[in-house]
C-alpha cells in the first residue's frame, strides 16, 4: 500500500471512488462512543479528482494511495490523464477559454 502523502490519488475502500488527497489530520470525534470520552480519529480529507463534486472526509483506514502522478501526464479526447492510474487530472474544456 501506497503511503498517505498530500496531492496523490486515493481510493475510498467503500465506494471505490478515486479521489485527490488534501490533508491528514487527528479529528476530535465524541459521536463513535456515545456517552464515553471522545478519541482522536486520523482523518484524510479529499476532493474528486476531475468535473467537481463534493469534497469527502474518512478514516484513513478506509483510505488507500494508489497513485503519485509522478510519470507525465498524457492527452486524452477529455483531458490528460495519469498514464501510471488512467485518473483525468485535468478535463478538456473545463478551464478553457471559449
Amino acid at each position: 500500500m501506497m503511503d498517505l502523502q498530500v496531492g496523490i490519488t486515493v481510493r475510498l475502500r467503500e465506494t471505490g471512488e478515486l479521489m485527490r488527497l488534501l490533508a491528514v489530520e487527528s479529528v476530535y470525534d465524541s459521536s463513535r462512543r456515545p456517552g464515553k470520552q471522545g478519541v482522536c480519529v486520523e482523518t484524510a480529507f479529499m476532493r474528486p479528482l476531475a468535473g467537481g463534486g463534493r469534497e469527502r472526509d474518512a478514516p484513513v483506514e478506509l483510505v488507500e494511495g494508489v497513485c503519485d502522478h509522478q510519470k507525465p501526464l498524457e492527452e486524452h479526447e477529455d483531458g490528460k490523464r495519469c498514464p501510471g492510474c488512467g485518473a483525468l487530472i485535468y478535463p478538456r474544456g473545463r478551464h478553457e477559454a471559449t
